[in-house]
């Protein structure tokens, strides 16, 4: 089964200011920076390079050995070819440090996102497939649909309506 995921930015209360589906978000490894970098400075970086600043989010830093990796949410319409070059590079404190790009995945869930608390990560499933079917009388029907009801079908529980 796929799963996607969505970022959800939130303000005080119930006020959900964007919602970007999975399917439009890129998981963006910065590499290699060093342990006392300020990542909220290399989202930063990101912005300076043309991403909105609502399209990018620092979702948790990750040490390795005696540098950090930043893994970041971005919009993939954001990550423009002519902005970091072929050779997938960002300019940050005066050198260039590379970044990994790739979809995202993860089971079903909802967290927040360990550096903002503004931005709630949610998680859910893809919609499953609608199905139609035709029965002689309305009695079948209702019958059919009752037998059906709660069954086991590729993986996914029937619910006829």
């Amino acid at each position: 089964m796929v799963l996607d995921s969505a970022l959800v930015t939130c303000g005080a209360g119930v006020d959900i200011r964007s919602i970007i589906t999975g399917f439009d978000l890129l998981r963006v490894v910065v590499k290699d920076l060093p342990h006392n970098t300020n990542f909220n400075e290399v989202a930063t970086a990101f912005t300076l390079s043309g991403v909105n600043p609502e399209n990018v989010i620092l979702q948790e830093t990750k040490p390795n050995g005696r540098l950090a990796d930043a893994i970041f949410l971005i919009k993939a319409d954001q990550l423009e070819p002519t902005a970091f070059g072929s050779d997938r590079t960002i300019d940050f404190q005066s050198r260039r440090f590379l970044f990994e790009v790739g979809p995202i995945s993860s089971e079903d869930s909802m967290t927040l996102s360990s550096q903002n608390t503004n931005t709630l990560t949610v998680y859910w499933r893809v919609p499953s497939t609608s199905m139609i079917a035709t029965y002689p009388t309305l009695e079948v029907a209702k019958a059919k649909a009752k037998e059906l009801d709660a069954k086991m079908l590729r993986g996914h529980r029937v619910k006829p309506s």
